[in-house]
């Protein structure tokens, strides 16, 4: 991957509250550690490692949580005390489960890749620890099975993991539009 390439192009991204990013298991696996944070630092993000950031003018509180399989987050964390709208980041989609809250919620999350390569009835079985029931796509509430009023979106992304290779499975970049409605 041609790093300074990247780079430039998350440099690139104008965002009038900032850019936030969240650890996911490649980013804590690999090697990826020793410069993860130092190179999203420098592309202008803030990483968000099990903490917050509230914007009250906008009426929302974003939450980034550490990766579920290869960093820790406080359990008591997914308790989100909160009367704001909360985005929550998490790399994997299974933390849908835990959160806690009686505000509205909208959880961005990735790390199953879509299932990489797609074969009906045979893919959701053999997504990676940690995507829960989920696959890709918006997951409404009613979907997710929680309690809390919580919506999803799981992005394929753009990468790839243990095969370089993508079928019937279109690598995404997704742009995500929040209107305040009166």
């Amino acid at each position: 991957m041609d790093m300074e390439y990247l780079g430039d192009k998350l440099l690139e991204i104008n965002a009038a509250v900032g850019k936030y990013a969240i650890w996911g298991n490649h980013d804590h696996g690999g090697g990826a550690a020793r410069i993860y944070e130092d190179f999203m630092t420098s592309c202008g993000f803030e990483l968000l490692n099990s903490e917050s950031r509230l914007f009250a003018d906008y009426g929302i509180q974003i939450f980034g949580f550490d990766d579920y399989l290869m960093g820790w987050t406080d359990p008591s964390l997914y308790t989100i005390e909160s009367e704001y709208f909360n985005i929550i980041a998490s790399h994997e989609p299974v933390i849908s489960e835990f959160i806690e809250n009686s505000s509205d919620n909208l959880l961005l999350s990735g790390h199953t890749h879509g299932g990489q390569v797609t074969i009906p009835f045979v893919t959701s079985k053999l997504l990676p620890r940690g995507s829960g029931a989920f696959r890709k796509g918006y997951y409404p509430a009613e979907e997710i099975a929680s309690a809390t009023p919580l919506q999803m979106y799981v992005s394929s992304g753009i990468g790839m993991t243990r095969y370089p290779i993508r079928f019937l499975n279109i690598p995404e970049i997704v742009a995500v539009t929040i209107l305040q409605v009166n």
